[in-house]
């Protein structure tokens, strides 16, 4: 129960969108980079919090920035995009 109440506390003053600007500045648009940037951030807040809120918390993030990535980026082939997308839901659940 604790672990929803900091989860909900997080979202409520946005730090898990300023976790997200964080993760993107430091990484950049790489795909790889990316994945292990999430991946890091989810393990770092899986200490505190249990995994389930970490992962509740993290997976809007996530969908969103795949789906930026995969409407801005045009060079990319459907296979890709989707590996990109398997890739981070997997890296996600696997870090919590």
């Amino acid at each position: 129960m604790g672990g929803f109440m900091l989860g909900l506390a997080i979202e409520k003053w946005n730090l898990h969108r300023r976790i997200a600007l964080a993760i993107l500045d430091k990484t950049g648009t790489d795909g790889r980079r990316l994945v292990g940037g999430f991946m890091f951030v989810c393990a770092m807040l899986s200490m505190w919090m249990t995994n389930t809120s970490t992962t509740m918390m993290l997976l809007p993030i996530v969908l969103s920035v795949v789906a930026v990535i995969r409407d801005n980026v045009s060079d990319l082939s459907e296979k890709s995009r989707s590996d990109f997308q398997i890739a981070m839901l997997l890296g996600l659940a696997y870090s919590a």
